[in-house]
């Protein structure tokens, strides 16, 4: 489960098999080491089980609700978004999220260079460097000066 709490996918009442597939019933059986065993309805013999095995499952968006303070968002809503920096002039576009252990990373397709850390900008996605995220506007702002004084390294002296 790719939810925040792996059990919440037990919640979901419209599961399915593939994003326009059919309805499935899922229950959890117990907790497993890996993770959780679960049933679904209609399979019954392990070939069945194993023809799923690697299927992902969807759930419609609007099943989900944001929290109060509007920090959560889908990432195929961020891709593609334009990045503003702070003084309002578009620097680039948003290109993916990725977390590759320690956090989010926003990475940015910057239109010009910049001198010592390229066209790709990996930009923590953090307030401190992200303060604006509005996709209703169509926008990110980033402060990229500040971004870049972090991006010091011994060989650049």
């Amino acid at each position: 489960s790719f939810m925040s709490r792996t059990d919440d996918i037990f919640t979901c009442v419209d599961l399915r098999r593939g994003a326009d597939g059919p309805v499935i019933s899922v229950t959890k059986v117990r907790r497993d080491k890996d993770g959780f065993i679960a049933q679904i309805k209609g399979i019954t013999t392990r070939e069945d089980a194993m023809a799923l095995k690697g299927a992902r499952l969807y759930v419609h968006r609007d099943t989900f609700v944001g929290d109060a303070d509007g920090d959560d968002y889908f990432v195929a809503d961020l891709i593609g978004l334009p990045v503003y920096d702070t003084k309002d002039t578009i620097i680039g576009h948003v290109r993916t999220l990725e977390n590759f252990g320690a956090e989010d990373l926003l990475e940015v397709v910057l239109d010009q260079p910049i001198k010592t850390v390229g066209r790709y900008a990996f930009i923590p996605f953090r307030k401190s460097l992200v303060p604006v995220v509005d996709i209703k506007a169509g926008r990110i702002v980033v402060d990229i000066d500040l971004w870049v004084q972090t991006q010091v390294s011994e060989r650049d002296e």
